[in-house]
């Protein structure tokens, strides 16, 4: 995968759109990313290039919902 070098506002990564630059940590720039579910997320530029969504991919995407399911004989 191609590693991003050149990050400016508007960009799509992923599922991630890039508002704005947010300060600065230790580890490098941040970014002020929103994902296409609405979830705000401050996102480093290393980690730019491997980030595909906020979480929203991995929460209830991995395991089926068995919420308002019947198992078994109910009376």
């Amino acid at each position: 995968m191609a590693r991003i070098n050149f990050i400016r506002a508007g960009r799509r990564v992923g599922r991630l759109l890039v508002l704005r630059r947010a300060g600065s940590n230790k580890r490098g720039r941040l970014w002020l990313c929103i994902c296409d579910c609405g979830r705000k997320k401050l996102i480093n530029t290393n980690s730019l290039h491997n980030v595909k969504s906020c979480g929203c991919l991995y929460r209830g995407g991995r395991f089926p919902s068995f919420v308002g399911r019947r198992f078994g004989v109910c009376l």
